[in-house]
């Protein structure tokens, strides 16, 4: 019994600190406390803050088709795959979880964001474990990006980088 209670206080926790526990990746707090940073840390090499968002097209169909299990269970399978092919030079977070919602930050020049968009779409079906292979045939992504401005906020930028992923094809 007080390994159940302990369970969600446990989730509350990692919520404040500013990581996710099953996928081990930074979520939205720790981006609001990174983003200022990042921002310096550009201004300072001369170079511009680009974010990348990309989250599940069809999410709704997939939890239906798949249960919640599985879509966590490729969620967290996905997070590591793609964390490990964009390497050490980015700050990667899960944003949100209903729908779920990647993000990575990068201080670089032009073009990296065309990059990141083309290993995110290389992932989708790389990450799929075998025995839900066998139910979804094919994982699609969603995927934006935007250029911070000087004075841009971290929800501003966010909300950019979202609003481009309609026009992602």
């Amino acid at each position: 019994r007080v390994m159940q209670e302990n369970n969600p206080l446990i989730a509350q926790a990692s919520q404040v600190v500013g990581w996710d526990a099953e996928t081990g990746l930074r979520n939205r707090t720790s981006y609001s406390r990174i983003f200022p940073i990042v921002m310096r840390r550009a201004g300072d090499s001369g170079r511009q803050v680009s974010m990348v968002v990309w989250q599940f097209r069809y999410e709704n169909e997939l939890k239906r088709l798949l249960g919640a299990n599985d879509l966590r269970k490729i969620t967290t399978q996905l997070s590591h795959t793609i964390d490990e092919a964009l390497g050490d030079t980015d700050v990667m977070f899960l944003l949100q979880e209903d729908p779920f919602l990647w993000g990575a930050l990068f201080v670089a020049g032009p073009g990296i964001e065309d990059e990141v968009k083309k290993q995110v779409h290389n992932m989708e079906n790389l990450a799929l474990p075998v025995d839900i292979k066998t139910k979804l045939p094919r994982l699609e992504m969603r995927v934006g990006a935007a250029h911070a401005e000087a004075g841009e906020s971290a929800g501003e930028l966010l909300k950019k980088a979202q609003s481009n992923m309609q026009y992602d094809v």
